[in-house]
């Protein structure tokens, strides 16, 4: 919950609430049947819950930001289940800092990318030694590194490979040296952490989304001027039955007491 608060920093309309989220929890619970080991069916259900928080919040987000709300849910529940180190997390989301590195080696990182990498080894414990190595004993296989067009695919040189034990760090090191690489590396990195692509969204279900709401947890649309849902608003209450009850307001000038008196009856 703490990534879908946090969306309201890139943007002031995303605002879900807590009651949304237990409906989602709720709902979770309900369809993911019972029978399995306990250890087993709490895994089912986090991965569950996942996936269904993020096509849920997806609905209602820019396509941009739809990538950062991953990455910030993957890392978050990486850190809780102590997959990922403070350091690591600390280190990716910091500013990147700009001063002029102490030593010219390795030469073939521009200056920036060295800074980069020197604060690398000395704040995150996973890199320590990795400027040593590149300057000397591995320089000509980072230096491969460093030149390959997809480096976010290739194997570390030497013992890096399996010094380096989790995305995230990988995600680190991508960033220090090679930040052209790294877009692809969340995005890969996330969507297999989800279990499905980023756009793999099917279009907005009036039904779906009416599932997760109640009287108290409204849901708010912000609609392009060329967008009409009454049709569907309409036919979505025939189905359930509810259509002689149905009550749709143009909240224009004049119409605050009617919507208000609609809301308190509801």
């Amino acid at each position: 919950f703490s990534a879908v608060r946090a969306l309201g920093q890139l943007n002031h309309m995303y605002q879900f609430s807590l009651q949304w989220f237990e409906e989602i929890i709720l709902c979770t619970l309900r369809e993911v049947r019972k029978g399995a080991h306990s250890s087993e069916r709490l895994d089912i259900l986090c991965r569950h819950l996942t996936s269904k928080a993020y096509m849920s919040v997806c609905q209602g987000i820019l396509g941009e930001h739809r990538l950062v709300y991953g990455l910030r849910m993957c890392m978050g529940l990486d850190l809780v289940a102590g997959k990922m180190a403070a350091a690591e997390l600390e280190y990716f989301t910091a500013e990147e800092q700009v001063e002029e590195p102490k030593e010219d080696e390795p030469s073939f990182l521009a200056p920036a990318r060295r800074t980069a990498l020197h604060v690398l080894g000395t704040r995150v414990p996973a890199f320590k030694g990795i400027y040593f190595s590149f300057s000397l004993p591995e320089r000509s296989a980072w230096q491969r590194f460093c030149e390959t067009p997809a480096a976010e695919k290739e194997c570390l040189p030497g013992r890096w490979e399996h010094l380096i034990t989790n995305p995230v760090q990988r995600l680190c090191l991508l960033r220090a040296v090679r930040p052209d690489c790294l877009k692809r590396a969340v995005v890969a990195w996330v969507e297999n952490e989800l279990g499905h692509a980023l756009d793999d969204l099917a279009p907005l279900c009036l039904a779906s989304s009416l599932r997760g709401t109640s009287h108290v947890t409204p849901i708010l649309f912000i609609l392009s001027g060329e967008c009409e849902p009454s049709g569907e608003i309409q036919s979505l209450a025939a189905d359930l039955r509810v259509d002689a009850t149905l009550e749709q307001i143009s909240c224009g000038p004049g119409q605050e007491e009617r919507a208000q008196r609609a809301l308190h009856a509801a």
